[in-house]
């Protein structure tokens, strides 16, 4: 009994000296462990450091992989909404726990494991632009601001920080087209990233460019071109470059452009085998003169009634024009000659009948007779 209790005791040692570890522990990764590609908070955009030409991209300098501001075209970045905290990760990468300040310029990792990069608050100023401050205590550049490096173009931790202009919001995807059925001479028209320039090939021919309505128009990121079309079927690609110079594309789109004019043979206005204003009706037969009775002892032509002579009231027919009634046709229609028999032959036919009957049973009642003698 003693033995089992001091092995229980042994077991238990090294688990309450570790729960302090693994309290800290807990505590460390609940606040780095943030998931960009899920969190709520975690928005798309494309940034520019304040007052430069340049965008921010992750790319190779003198040889050494690094975050700076000089790039001719924008990687997506994934940050935190302002007000809360995650991983800033640009194209594919984020910054490392290990930065910290006096570095030339900030440690990028392998961003596929958010729980391994620096957690960054996202702070916004009152003109709209955006910073970035370490927020992870176990890091030793907790508390410093992302800053471009005095003299060069690479990103580091510091005291002074720097300010961010969002140029894009959102994913960049390929522009889209609104309709697909068109008329001769009508142009394409669709939306696409504002700010965006679409180009609209066919095979390997441009046919028009326009550059989507930025953010502060009426209708953002709506845009249209001539690509003078003719009647028939088009199969067109849509390609995007956004303001941030990202490309997208190509997006594939059938386009049907019909005759924009009429055939005049079906123009209701001017076809006068349709148009009821100039199609010719028939020319009535004479009619008899509605205000003359016909003369006394003169019948009427057939099929046509007379005029009501006078006093007469409207609607009753006159005493002397009402036509004559005719007997009906199955009156006098005559039966078949075999049917057609008269009274004294149906007469003369029962009265043979009987007598024939009467000579049969005779015949019988003899036979009889003779059977029996």
């Amino acid at each position: 009994m003693r033995r089992t209790t001091t092995m229980a005791g042994l077991v238990a040692v090294p688990l309450l000296a570790t729960a302090p570890l693994l309290a800290v522990s807990t505590s460390a990764s609940a606040q780095t462990v943030v998931d960009a590609t899920t969190s709520d908070s975690t928005v798309t955009s494309t940034l520019r450091l304040a007052g430069s030409n340049g965008f921010v991209a992750v790319g190779t300098v003198d040889g050494v992989e690094q975050a700076h501001t000089n790039a001719a075209t924008a990687d997506a970045v994934l940050h935190s909404e302002p007000g809360a905290t995650g991983p800033l990760v640009i194209g594919d990468r984020c910054f490392s726990p290990l930065n910290g300040p006096g570095l030339p310029y900030a440690i990028v990792i392998d961003a596929t494991d958010p729980s391994r990069c620096l957690t960054m608050r996202t702070v916004a100023g009152a003109d709209g632009s955006l910073r970035f401050v370490a927020d992870d205590a176990l890091s030793p550049g907790n508390g410093l601001t992302l800053e471009q490096t005095p003299g060069s173009s690479a990103l580091r931790l510091g005291d002074a920080g720097s300010d961010f202009d969002v140029v894009t919001r959102g994913e960049f995807t390929a522009p889209e087209l609104t309709e697909t059925t068109i008329t001769v001479g009508s142009d394409l028209a669709g939306t696409a990233q504002p700010g965006a320039h679409v180009v609209v090939v066919r095979g390997t021919d441009v046919l028009c460019e326009a550059d989507a309505a930025g953010e502060d128009a009426p209708q953002p990121g709506t845009w249209s071109c001539a690509a003078d079309l003719q009647v028939g079927e088009h199969d067109l690609e849509l390609y995007g470059v956004s303001a941030a110079n990202q490309p997208a594309g190509p997006r594939a789109v059938h386009v049907v452009v019909a005759d924009a004019s009429t055939d005049p043979g079906t123009d209701p206005g001017t076809d006068p085998g349709t148009d009821p204003g100039t199609d010719p009706s028939p020319e009535p037969g004479p009619d008899p003169d509605p205000g003359t009775d016909p003369e006394p002892g003169t019948d009427p032509a057939p099929g046509v009634d007379p005029a009501p002579g006078a006093g007469s009231l409207p609607g009753t027919p006159s005493a002397t024009t009402a036509p004559t009634p005719t007997s009906s046709p199955t009156a006098t229609a005559a039966l078949p000659d075999r049917l057609a028999y008269t009274g004294a032959e149906v007469g003369t036919a029962t009265a043979a009948a009987g007598v024939l009957l009467g000579l049969g049973g005779l015949l019988t009642v003899l036979r009889r007779r003779l059977r029996r003698s």
